[in-house]
């Protein structure tokens, strides 16, 4: 029991984080990907020749990855893609993404934007590890779990970080090179 909330509550919670968490990604529901607890959100300046953004099929070949899962792309909107983890496939290494991302072309500001919002998931657990560490009084429950649970928190999320950072450097990039007719290949 954590803090006065049985097992099974926590249990019936974690169940309902992933089960939403692939659900509402999987349907591509915009409210998932639009609303949430910013944990990245990162500016990239673009010079864009016109109002449209680069087609997903220009983005989608750099998302594809052998070794860790590769990212799927959906338009929300005209100015809007939302992005996550793909959800079959086979894989040399995997891990738990932290986050599923926003890609916003803004043309007023002429810039792309990324944004990660926290997984359910992984709001959860984080939660859960709060409360482990608020009901010990033990230093050693501190210094292990929290020390860890940092530790591997914080690992995932540096691998969530630069993929993200890739994908807005990648459509800006695409964005801009419309303008003056170069390879959007690089």
């Amino acid at each position: 029991m954590v803090i006065g909330f049985p097992n099974a509550f926590w249990s019936v919670l974690f169940v309902i984080a992933l089960v939403g968490d692939l659900v509402l990604s999987g349907l591509w529901v915009k409210v998932y990907f639009t609303r949430g607890l910013p944990i990245f959100r990162r500016s990239f300046d673009a010079d864009p020749p016109h109002r449209q953004p680069p087609p997903i099929n220009e983005l989608q070949p750099a998302l594809k990855s052998n070794v860790i899962h590769s990212l799927a792309m959906h338009a929300l909107s005209q100015y809007e893609y939302a992005f996550r983890p793909t959800l079959i496939q086979l894989r040399v290494f995997d891990y738990t993404p932290t986050m599923h991302g926003l890609l916003r072309f803004d043309l007023n500001q002429r810039k792309v934007v990324v944004i990660g919002h926290a997984n359910w998931l992984l709001i959860l657990l984080t939660a859960m590890s709060v409360f482990i560490f608020i009901s010990s009084s033990e230093l050693w429950v501190w210094a292990f779990f929290g020390g860890g649970y940092t530790l591997i928190v914080g690992s995932l999320y540096l691998m969530d970080w630069r993929r993200y950072m890739r994908i807005g450097e990648l459509a800006a990039r695409r964005w801009t090179a419309r303008r003056f007719g170069l390879p959007t290949d690089a």
